[in-house]
């Protein structure tokens, strides 16, 4: 992973009401990275291949999604998608603390980041 890219993993996803993240770069190598017990690894990439089929599919459909958010009893999660085929995956709590604003801006500079 490049050096933007792990500093972004840093900085930008570290705020209260973050359940996990998980990142596909376009050689379909994941990365990823649960803050609760309850979601192991295993589980979130097998969400973000769910999420990734629905993609799949829109694309078929000739749609050209960039953002999906998917909103569940106990979780909220965002997709961004990025023409370099890198994707990124960030589920949050539906909580009093979660600011939405801290997954926009992710969300947004992840979108605006090169592929470099």
């Amino acid at each position: 992973m490049n050096p933007p890219l792990s500093d972004f993993l840093a900085a930008r996803l570290a705020f209260p009401g973050l359940v996990a993240w998980s990142l596909r770069l376009p050689d379909k190598t994941l990365d990823h990275h649960c803050q609760t017990k309850w979601i192991t690894a295993t589980k979130l990439d097998e969400v973000l291949a769910r999420m990734l089929e629905t993609v799949d599919m829109l694309i078929r459909d000739k749609l050209a999604p960039v953002r999906l958010n998917w909103i569940f009893e106990g979780m909220r999660l965002h997709l961004a998608l990025r023409r370099d085929g890198t994707c990124l995956a960030i589920l949050v709590q539906p909580a009093p603390q979660m600011s939405g604003a801290n997954v926009e801006r992710a969300m947004e500079e992840f979108l605006q980041m090169s592929a470099g």
